[in-house]
């Protein structure tokens, strides 16, 4: 009675074992479908003269014929020289849809940019823009969970499936 209990139960894991061995890879499969559906990130930033500040903000503006339109806007007392954005071609990444004062409405063209940095040029500056460190966005595949649960459930059902044999 004891081995025919026995042999249940290790037939019982082996297929919980075999089971873990596909479902891990398709639960994996369907976070990472998961994430192309969501929403990307968008990163912006704005400086005055190439520093952070808090006369230059910005603000995300719904507008269906652009990827995304965002405005950027300087309230600081230095009068606006112009607005640059370093890292986008203009007319290729983005166009600009209005120039007025201290405001400006800019239209991302291509849905993959997902990084935009405006620079307020202000008085009398002559500095070159310095980019800054752009933040890593890139959604992976989480291989090595994936490989490591496999592995794992495939050594789990063949040491069930050598204890299985030997005790036959």
């Amino acid at each position: 009675m004891k081995k025919r209990l026995a042999s249940i139960f290790v037939a019982v894991i082996m297929a919980v074992c075999a089971c873990f061995v596909y479902c891990v890879p398709c639960f994996a499969a369907d976070y990472v479908g998961s994430i192309e559906t969501t929403t990307k990130s968008l990163v912006i930033e704005v400086t005055v003269n190439n520093v952070e500040s808090v006369h230059g903000s910005y603000e995300t503006v719904h507008n269906p014929s652009y990827e995304v339109v965002v405005d950027f806007v300087y309230s600081g007392d230095e009068p606006l020289k112009y607005w640059e954005v370093p890292g986008l071609v203009e007319g290729v990444d983005y166009v600009i849809i209005s120039d007025e004062g201290e405001k400006i409405r800019i239209g991302i063209l291509k849905p993959e940019i997902d990084y935009i940095w405006a620079n307020a040029i202000t008085g009398n500056n002559t500095k070159t823009p310095v980019k800054p460190d752009k933040i890593d966005t890139n959604h992976k595949s989480p291989d090595t969970g994936v490989c490591t649960a496999g592995i794992v459930s495939a050594l789990g059902v063949g040491a069930v499936a050598l204890a299985a044999g030997r005790k036959k």
